[in-house]
């Protein structure tokens, strides 16, 4: 029974911080990187044959974000889902959300640091795939580009203002400024 009690609270707390943390996008804080760094030791402590890296706003020097932190683990040989359920393992959780795919798994999770609640949204993916080429090319050309990075930030905030705490409608709303992006980085 106290278990019970102890995950519906849970997930009304993380409901209620997903959801306010969804209304604001704030400056970038220099505390995103040693946040991501922890993160990533935890997951390569517990899981070999993978790789972590950091991408999405929160990688960004001077880009506004939403406070949350967008890893992709990549993965040359191992099974997709044998790595979720490794994450799982480690303390991360099923999400419900459009995002997870059989090709792309998806779990979350949040931390508090320095007394501040950050959501961790962990997307896994196979080495050289279209999504991790096309999450690092986007995060790249976001830190060459000044222009570029001032104008997405501005589509974030168009978009928390069009949609409000709707994760998936806002980021459709954001989809086609990243696609021309990248586009625009890849050549194309």
């Amino acid at each position: 029974m106290f278990l019970l009690f102890y995950y519906v609270v849970s997930v009304v707390i993380y409901r209620w911080i997903e959801n306010s943390l969804m209304r604001a996008v704030l400056s970038y804080s220099p505390e995103y990187p040693p946040i991501f760094e922890a993160i990533r030791a935890a997951i390569l402590g517990a899981i070999g044959g993978v790789r972590v890296e950091h991408f999405g706003s929160t990688t960004v020097p001077g880009l506004a974000a939403k406070p949350m932190i967008d890893v992709l683990v990549v993965v040359a040989a191992k099974d997709l889902s044998a790595v979720k359920r490794e994450l799982i393992e480690l303390g991360f959780h099923q999400r419900d959300v459009w995002v997870d795919t059989a090709d792309k798994p998806y779990v979350g999770g949040s931390v508090q640091w320095k007394g501040k609640p950050y959501d961790v949204n962990v997307h896994i993916c196979r080495e050289g795939s279209a999504d991790h080429t096309r999450n690092i090319v986007f995060r790249d050309a976001l830190r060459a580009d000044p222009d570029l990075r001032a104008r997405y930030a501005d589509v974030k905030r168009r978009a928390i203002s069009a949609v409000g705490a709707d994760a998936r409608e806002y980021n459709r709303f954001k989809e086609s400024f990243i696609r021309e992006a990248i586009d625009a980085a890849s050549g194309e």
